[in-house]
């Protein structure tokens, strides 16, 4: 089973169940995952350096790049709407957009798909990609447990306390890799990624942390 990306999305809008506190938070890394997607897998890179953030999406349906800029209060949209185009506006966060990125957003991503009355059993150890990570298996109430997409095993990160894998059940009932990082370093990326680009058209339209588009 193939997920959209607009449905992944939905699956990770933002609830606020605050585990780690934004400081405590690695501020610089480059993390590269896999999203399961149709007609095939989306690819996801985020370059983090302090204040700013760059993400980058590719798949069938086409790629583009948004950067955000917390301090500042602003995000441009590089090659998203059409090729060689920018546009910018108002971002109404101070953190990361947590529903793509994990590092900032996991607490928030396991409250969205974790309904009341889960339970997570640490079941193991794994590596992910070169990552030590904790294996759960999650147990989700009755009436929710059949539901293609419902999660059935996380990996957490030992250090950080990221999520690295999320297992979901497919259509026919088997174990389904909806979210798998493949590379991850903590090193500052290059300055030049996260420089607006100087042909940004600034417009009314607004963005808040859980990745939504608001047009004015």
């Amino acid at each position: 089973m193939r997920y959209s990306w607009s449905s992944f999305l939905v699956l990770f809008l933002a609830l606020s169940i605050p585990v780690f506190s934004q400081s405590s938070l690695p501020q610089a890394y480059t993390l590269r995952a896999e999203l399961a997607a149709k007609p095939q897998p989306l690819t996801l890179t985020i370059y983090r350096d302090g204040q700013r953030e760059l993400l980058e999406s590719g798949g069938a349906q086409g790629s583009g790049k948004t950067l955000v800029d917390f301090a500042a209060h602003k995000v441009y949209w590089i090659d998203l709407f059409k090729k060689g185009t920018c546009s910018a506006g108002r971002y109404l966060s101070s953190r990361a957009p947590v529903s793509v990125d994990f590092i900032t957003g996991t607490s928030d991503v396991l409250g969205r798909l974790l309904p009341p009355g889960s339970k997570r059993t640490v079941i193991g150890k794994d590596k992910i990609n070169g990552i030590p990570a904790t294996v759960e298996q999650i147990e989700i109430p009755a009436q929710n447990s059949s539901n293609p997409g419902s999660p059935t095993k996380i990996w957490i990160a030992e250090q950080g306390g990221y999520l690295v894998k999320i297992e979901v059940r497919g259509e026919d009932g088997r174990p389904d890799t909806m979210y798998e990082v493949k590379q991850l370093t903590f090193s500052k990326p290059s300055p030049e990624l996260l420089t607006p680009p100087a042909n940004c058209e600034m417009t009314n339209s607004e963005m808040d942390d859980s990745g939504q588009i608001h047009m004015h």
